[in-house]
C-alpha cells in the first residue's frame, strides 16, 4: 500500500486524497446524523406510546373495575386506528385477562408475570416495543394495560433517510471528485510545468525556465526558486566551462601537460597535451586519455630515472603532504629523451583531509636544463681558459728567454757543428712548447687574432687538400656548401686550424672508414639563440659530420676542454677541440656537438656572416732572416729571462739596449733620454706600473715616441687599444730573431 502511494502521481494524490477526506467527512457526519435520529425517533416513539398507554388505562381503569367488558373491548379498538398498535390487553390485579384486541393478521401473545408489574414499563423486542401501563384509580391499582406496537414505521423512515443519506454521500463524492480535478489542475498542472523545465535542465537544457504563475503564493515562489536556481546553475557552470577553457588554454599555450591520478585504481587520466610533448596522440592510448600508471608514465622514464622517480611518487602519495615535485627524463616518441618537470598536490575535502586524486602537470624543461649545463660548462669553460690563458702568458715569458738564448747560441756555434745541432733542437722544442701555448692561448680566447674578410669555401678547400695527404683510403670526404654568401669575418689561420681540427676529430673517429663530410648554409635569426648566446642576425654555419663511433653524453660533457683526450698516450694532447672552442668564441661565435653512439657525430659551428665578399688567402709568416739595425732601443720587461734574451738579440742585430725592470723605471729613465731613444719595446704585463700607463706616460713626454709591444696574450683588449691609440707595433711572445728584428725596421724606417 506504501509502495503504491509513493508511486502515485501528484494529481492521482491529490485526487484520491480528496476523495478519502470527503468520504470520510460525509459517512461521519450521516453515521452520527443518523445516530442522533434513531435516538431521537425511538425516544419520540417511546413517549407517544407511553403516553397513548397511559390515556388508555386511565380511560378504561372504570370498565375494569365494573366488570364493563364491552366497553373496555370497544375502548381498545379505538387504539387500532393507530397504524403501529399491533396487540392491546387488559389484565385484572391479578393478571387475568380482562379484555382483548389484536390486528388482523397478527397473534396475540401471553406476557408473563403482568399480574406483578406496577411501574409503567417499555421493552423493545426486535420491531415490537411492548408497553405495559399499570390501570391506577386514586393510587389503587386495579389491573394492567399492555401495547405491542410496531417500529415498521420507524424503520422504514430510517430506510428512507439512509438511502437519502448514501445518495446524498455519492453526489458529493462526485462533486469533489470533479472539484479535486478542477484543484489538481490548479496545483498540478504548474508543478508539472515545473517537473517538465526541470527535466529539460536535467538534459543540459539550463536555458530552461519555468513560468512564473500569476496566483502568486507558494507555486508562484517555487517557480521563481527554481528559475533562480537554473540561473545560478548555469552561470556557475559557464564560470567553471571559461575557467576551464582558460586552464586549457593555457596548459595548451605553455605546452603543459596535466594528469590526475587516482589512488584507489590507480589510473593516470592525462591531457592532450601530456601526450603531445612526448610526440604521441591521445589515440595512441586511450579516447579519454586514461590508463594506467604504467602505460603512461613507468614505461617511459628512463631507466637511470625509473626508480627514483617511483619511489619518489609513492613517497608523496603516502603521505600526501605539500608539493609533489621532480625532475625525470621521459622517451619521446622518436626516441629521444626529455627532461620533465613534475609538479602535482593531493585534493583535499571540506574537512581538510587528503582524498585519493592527486593532480598534476608535466613541463618540458629540456631546453632550460641544456641551457644549465650549458651556462655551467660555459663557466667552468671561463675559469679553465683564465687558467689556461694566465698560465700560457707565464710559459710564453719563459719560452721567450728560452727561444732566444738558443737563437743567440746557434749563431755562436757555428763553427761547432754537435752544439749547435744542440741548440737548435732547443730551438725546435721551444717552438713546439709556443705552439702548445698558441692553442691554450686560442682556447682562453686570448691568442693572436686578425680580422678580415674570410672566404669559408674556401678554407674548406684548403682543408681538404690537407686531410687528402694524411687520411685513410676507406673514407670518403663529401662537400654540400649550400651558403651564397660563404663570408666570415675572422683571422683565415684560426678558422682553418678550427676546421682542421674539427676534420682530424672525426678521422679519428672512423678507424675502419667512413664518410666525412662538410656542408655551409646562410642562416637568420630573429631572436637571440637559445643556448648559445649570440644575438640576433646573419650567421654562417659549418657542419662537419662524421659516421664514426660516436660520442657518449659524459665525454660530451668534457670534451673542449683543455688536455682531456680519449686518445692513447702520446696520440694527442688533448687542445684541438679546446683551441677550436676558443677560436670560434673568439670569433662572436658558437659551436656545438650532436651525436649518437656507433652512428656518428656533427659539430655545427655558427659564424657571424661577412658584410662582403672576396677570397682572402691565408697569410702565414714569411721570414726573409734577419735585418740588422742601428740605434738605441729602451727595452722594458719584469721578466729578467726575456728581459736579457732579448737585449741580446737586439744587440746581435746591431742595436743598442737601455734595459728597465718596470714601467716606473722605464718612465724616469725615458723623461732623462727620451730626445736619444729611436723606440720602445713595452711588455704589457707588468707589476707597479702596467704597459697601457707606461705607454700614455711616454706619449706625455714625447708624442712621437715609437712603441713596440710585446705580450704574451693576444693583439685583443688592451693591445688592441694601444695600437688604435699609436703605437707601432705588436709581437707575440714567444718571437724569434727574426720577427723582432723585422717589426724594429718597419717601424724605424717608417
Amino acid at each position: 500500500m506504501k509502495a503504491l502511494i509513493k508511486n502515485m502521481s501528484i494529481s492521482t494524490m491529490l485526487t484520491f486524497s480528496i476523495m478519502v477526506v470527503t468520504f470520510i467527512a460525509l459517512a461521519s457526519f450521516f453515521s452520527v446524523a443518523s445516530y442522533f435520529d434513531s435516538i431521537y425517533y425511538r425516544d419520540t416513539v417511546a413517549t407517544q406510546s407511553g403516553m397513548l398507554a397511559r390515556l388508555a388505562a386511565e380511560y378504561s381503569v372504570s370498565e375494569l373495575i365494573f366488570g364493563y367488558q364491552k366497553e373496555a373491548e370497544e375502548n381498545l379498538e379505538k387504539l387500532f386506528l393507530l397504524p403501529d398498535i399491533e396487540e392491546a390487553q387488559i389484565y385484572d390485579a391479578n393478571g387475568n385477562l380482562f379484555a382483548e384486541r389484536t390486528r388482523p393478521g397478527f397473534i396475540a401473545s401471553a406476557p408473563q408475570n403482568i399480574g406483578e408489574i406496577t411501574k409503567p414499563l417499555q421493552k423493545l423486542c426486535g420491531a415490537r416495543l411492548e408497553i405495559v401501563q399499570p390501570m391506577t384509580f386514586k393510587e389503587t391499582r386495579h389491573g394492567t394495560l399492555r401495547l405491542v406496537a410496531s417500529t415498521a414505521t420507524f424503520q422504514d423512515y430510517f430506510a428512507a433517510r439512509l438511502r437519502t443519506m448514501l445518495i446524498s454521500l455519492g453526489v458529493v463524492l462526485i462533486f469533489s471528485i470533479l472539484l479535486a480535478r478542477v484543484i489538481q489542475s490548479w496545483i498540478s498542472s504548474p508543478i508539472s510545468h515545473i517537473i517538465e523545465k526541470v527535466q529539460e535542465m536535467a538534459g543540459g537544457n539550463l536555458t530552461s525556465r519555468v513560468e512564473t504563475q500569476a496566483t502568486g503564493g507558494e507555486i508562484a515562489s517555487l517557480c521563481h526558486n527554481v528559475n533562480a536556481m537554473a540561473a545560478a546553475l548555469e552561470a556557475r557552470i559557464r564560470k567553471d566551462q571559461e575557467a576551464a577553457a582558460r586552464y586549457e588554454a593555457l596548459i595548451g599555450a605553455s605546452n603543459t601537460g596535466a594528469w590526475e591520478y587516482h589512488a584507489d585504481t590507480g589510473f593516470l587520466w592525462c591531457s592532450p597535451q601530456y601526450f603531445s610533448m612526448l610526440g604521441y596522440d591521445i589515440k595512441d592510448f586511450d579516447q579519454s586519455g586514461s590508463a594506467n600508471l604504467d602505460q603512461t608514465w613507468l614505461s617511459l622514464l628512463h631507466p637511470e630515472d625509473r626508480d627514483k622517480a617511483n619511489e619518489s611518487f609513492n613517497s608523496y602519495m603516502k603521505n600526501p603532504e605539500g608539493m609533489y615535485q621532480q625532475n625525470f627524463r621521459m622517451q619521446h616518441h622518436d626516441g629521444r629523451w626529455i627532461w620533465i618537470w613534475s609538479r602535482g598536490k593531493t585534493l583535499r575535502d571540506s574537512e581538510g583531509k587528503p582524498t585519493l586524486i592527486t593532480i598534476g602537470t608535466h613541463i618540458d624543461v629540456t631546453e632550460r636544463i641544456m641551457l644549465e649545463d650549458r651556462l655551467r660548462q660555459g663557466e667552468k669553460m671561463e675559469a679553465i681558459g683564465q687558467l689556461a690563458g694566465g698560465v700560457a702568458h707565464d710559459f710564453n715569458n719563459q719560452l721567450s728567454g728560452m727561444l732566444g738564448f738558443s737563437e743567440l747560441l746557434a749563431k755562436k756555434l757555428e763553427h761547432e757543428p754537435q752544439l749547435k745541432k744542440m741548440a737548435e733542437s732547443i730551438r725546435s722544442a721551444v717552438l713546439h712548447s709556443a705552439d702548445l701555448t698558441r692553442q691554450l692561448l686560442a682556447f682562453a680566447r686570448k691568442g693572436k687574432f686578425v680580422s678580415r674578410p674570410v672566404d669559408v669555401h674556401h678554407l674548406i678547400a684548403e682543408v681538404i687538400s690537407l686531410l687528402q695527404h694524411s687520411i685513410d683510403r676507406r673514407i670518403t670526404i663529401r662537400q654540400q656548401l649550400s651558403a651564397t654568401a660563404p663570408i666570415a669575418m675572422g683571422d683565415p689561420g684560426q678558422l682553418q686550424s678550427a676546421l682542421l681540427n674539427l676534420a682530424l676529430n672525426a678521422r679519428d673517429a672512423m678507424p675502419d672508414g667512413g664518410e666525412l663530410s662538410f656542408s655551409t648554409a646562410n642562416v637568420e635569426f630573429r631572436e637571440k639563440v637559445r643556448g648559445h648566446d649570440l644575438p640576433p642576425g646573419s650567421y654562417l654555419q659549418i657542419n662537419v659530420t662524421d659516421t664514426g663511433t660516436g660520442i657518449s653524453e659524459e665525454i660530451k660533457n668534457r670534451l673542449f676542454e683543455p688536455f682531456f683526450t680519449t686518445k692513447q698516450q702520446g696520440k694527442g694532447t688533448g687542445l684541438g677541440l679546446a683551441a677550436t672552442y676558443g677560436a670560434i668564441r673568439n670569433h662572436g661565435g658558437a659551436i656545438s656537438v650532436y651525436s649518437e653512439i656507433n652512428k656518428g657525430t656533427t659539430f655545427r659551428v655558427l659564424l657571424p656572416a661577412g658584410k662582403h665578399g672576396g677570397q682572402t688567402p691565408i697569410q702565414v709568416n714569411q721570414t726573409t732572416g734577419r735585418i740588422p739595425g742601428k740605434g738605441n732601443i729602451l727595452l722594458v720587461d719584469d721578466e729578467t729571462v726575456v728581459r736579457e734574451a732579448t737585449a741580446r738579440m737586439l744587440e746581435d742585430l746591431g742595436y743598442k739596449v737601455l734595459e728597465c725592470r718596470d714601467g716606473e723605471e722605464a718612465v724616469d729613465l725615458f723623461r732623462a733620454v727620451s730626445q736619444d731613444v729611436d723606440a720602445v719595446v713595452l711588455d704589457m704585463v707588468m707589476p707597479r706600473l702596467a704597459g697601457p700607463e707606461t705607454f700614455e706616460a711616454m706619449r706625455a713626454i714625447n708624442p712621437n715616441v715609437k712603441i713596440l709591444l710585446a705580450s704574451g696574450f693576444s693583439i685583443n683588449g688592451a693591445a688592441s687599444r694601444l695600437l688604435k691609440a699609436g703605437a707601432a707595433g705588436f709581437l707575440q711572445k714567444p718571437y724569434q730573431i727574426e720577427e723582432l728584428s723585422q717589426k724594429l725596421h718597419e717601424i724605424l724606417k717608417s
